[in-house]
């Protein structure tokens, strides 16, 4: 009985001295950091930020402590980091870089992410899929795809941004959201530029500048075919479970 115990206490020491710390970001490789992310974030409402009394256990906390160099204007939200996309640094904006994200949201649905750019004349659209739950849990990557367009599609997003004022846009105040709604969070960077917003079912709430908006999403929607890449997911998972 001794010895069992002492082997427990063993084992115990030997785990708590290897287990992975929060506190500890130069011991941390990337793939340590997903790996957490994965384990304890993408399956968490709210990925610690909905009335978490420990600051600690929240993913602003984890995106501080891990990556404390970049100033990013959302360092609390997860779901750039679920897609595993880039987190823009307002005080490094690339004057060359021609970019524009949309990350959505929806109500009970696989949130996804489109991505436009634009390099070395080449114009690529990247849509990204998480096997998350709406704005609940940002879930992980589960699909990505990426078309090279030889048209003007990134010019023609370009064109609606700068036509609604984009750069210069802030808080639709005449929508105030509501519950279980689609979020929309659009983001672009061009001519040293930089912006990003956030509305809440822009294709029926809000003024006629977020409605217009919401029609980019649209296109992109259908540009990438989204609709069949998430019936093939649903498929795909019902046949999984069957």
């Amino acid at each position: 009985m001794k010895i069992f115990f002492l082997i427990t206490i063993i084992l115990f020491i030997s785990c708590k001295d290897t287990a992975i710390k929060v506190d500890s970001p130069k011991g941390w490789t990337e793939e340590q950091k997903r790996k957490y992310f994965e384990d304890f974030f993408s399956g968490r409402l709210g990925f610690g930020q909905f009335g978490e009394e420990d600051s600690t256990k929240t993913f602003a906390y984890f995106f501080k402590t891990q990556y404390p160099d970049i100033k990013t204007k959302i360092p609390f939200d997860a779901f750039p980091y679920a897609f595993e996309e880039k987190y823009i640094d307002t005080t490094k904006i690339d004057s060359s870089s021609h970019w524009f994200r949309l990350m959505v949201k929806p109500c009970f649905r696989l949130p996804y992410c489109f991505v436009l750019e634009q390099k070395g004349g080449k114009k690529f659209l990247i849509t990204k899929i998480t096997n998350g739950d709406g704005g609940y849990h940002t879930g992980v990557l589960i699909s990505t795809t990426k078309f090279l367009f030889a048209d003007t599609l990134y010019d023609k997003i370009l064109k609606q941004l700068n036509t609604q004022n984009f750069w210069k846009l802030g808080r639709d105040t005449t929508c105030d959201g509501g519950c279980d709604g689609e979020t929309w969070i659009f983001e672009a960077i061009e001519n040293g530029r930089y912006n990003i917003i956030e509305r809440w079912v822009p294709q029926d709430c809000g003024n006629s500048t977020t409605i217009n908006l919401s029609k980019i999403g649209i296109e992109l929607a259908r540009f990438s075919n989204l609709d069949n890449i998430l019936k093939a997911i649903d498929a795909h998972k019902s046949a999984w479970n069957n």
